[in-house]
């Protein structure tokens, strides 16, 4: 029967046929080389064709070049942009942080002008009474000096 040393070497053997069998057909292709013929008039289009080609290369390449420097010269400026928008989010929250502080510190200064005002007009009511208690007391001792000098006087 097959043993295995026989099927190996017949598959190597197959595959080597099929991988040599498409080089050997195109050996005798290649030694059948097609020859072309080109007018002189055809020669100098293709050569016209090939000038403005290079030509329009080289204009492409300084397009290029310029749209290079621009890119770089916006990306520059988006940076700058960057950093400066960076920067004044930075002092609008500064500013957001002491305009509340000042807020803060009005509250409190109207808190303390209201306690302050009720404490004066307090302050005033004590101090009409005060008078008006000093005024009857003044009035009293009037009264009492006239009524004694009138019982010295009529004595």
């Amino acid at each position: 029967m097959w043993t295995l040393k026989r099927k190996t070497k017949l598959c190597a053997i197959s595959l080597m046929v099929c991988f040599l069998l498409p080089f050997v057909g195109s050996v005798g292709l290649c030694s059948a080389a097609t020859t072309y013929t080109i007018t002189a008039e055809e020669l100098a289009t293709l050569e016209q064709h090939l000038s403005a080609l290079e030509t329009n290369n080289e204009t492409l390449k300084a397009i290029l070049s310029t749209s290079d420097e621009s890119l770089t010269v916006a990306l520059d400026a988006l940076a700058q942009s960057k950093n400066e928008l960076t920067m004044l989010k930075a002092q609008l929250e500064k500013a957001k942080n002491e305009a509340e502080s000042a807020r803060l510190s009005l509250q409190i200064a109207n808190r303390d002008l209201q306690i302050a005002s009720e404490s004066l007009k307090a302050s005033e009511a004590e101090h009409r009474k005060r008078e008006n208690q000093l005024e009857r007391q003044r009035l009293l001792w009037q009264i009492l000096t006239v009524i004694i000098g009138g019982v010295a006087v009529a004595k």
